[in-house]
Formats: structure tokens, sequence, C-alpha cells
């Protein structure tokens, strides 16, 4: 875990994912998640790793671009 967590932070390794459509937004500290119970526990160490997805596609559906409630007009930019 802890070698992954280092490598996603490599500029190389972002570089590489955004090739993909994602984008590496931030990878935290590895912290300690664990569980203590009553009558069991758990655990847990880990890391929370924010990314980004492009998403490219086009639609058949129609869409909204403007819209008029209360005599205003509201447009999509």
């Amino acid at each position: 875990m802890d070698n992954l967590q280092a490598n996603l932070r490599d500029p190389e390794v972002h570089y590489q994912v955004k090739r993909q459509g994602i984008i590496i937004v931030g990878v935290l500290d590895p912290q300690d998640r664990s569980a203590i119970g009553i009558n069991n526990s758990e655990q847990q160490y880990g890391f929370d790793l924010h990314i980004r997805v492009e998403r490219n596609f086009e639609s058949d559906q129609p869409s909204i671009d403007s819209i008029s409630y209360n005599n205003i007009n509201i447009t999509r930019n």
C-alpha cells in the first residue's frame, strides 16, 4: 500500500494516466483506519485517492438550452 501511494505521487504516473483520461487530483497521506468494537477489532491502514475522469460522448437525447419561468428567460452557456 505504501509503495502504491508513493508511485501515484510520481509526475510520470500522473502524465501516463492523464493520457488515458484520468487526472490524479490528490493522493493523501496513509493513515490508520482501524476500528475497535466491543467483540472484535479490525486493523486497516490506507490512503485516499482523488481522481477526475474525463468523459467524452455525444447523446442522441435532446438537450434543454433555455427555459422561461415567471417571465425570466434562463439560457445555457
